[in-house]
């Protein structure tokens, strides 16, 4: 799940309830639809983004 604010994405991870969420710049997002966000971070630099 995902929400577009400024020139950022909120990315919420967990199908059932709230596991993780980021707060990531568009620069770093590849592409994304309605449904999906595709983007090449590693898990590691993908914690500076966690909110």
């Amino acid at each position: 799940m995902f929400a577009e604010y400024k020139d950022e994405l909120v990315i919420i991870d967990g199908e059932n309830k709230k596991e993780r969420e980021y707060l990531i710049p568009k620069t770093k997002i590849d592409r994304y639809d309605d449904n999906e966000v595709y983007f090449n971070l590693s898990e590691e630099s993908l914690k500076e983004f966690k909110i």
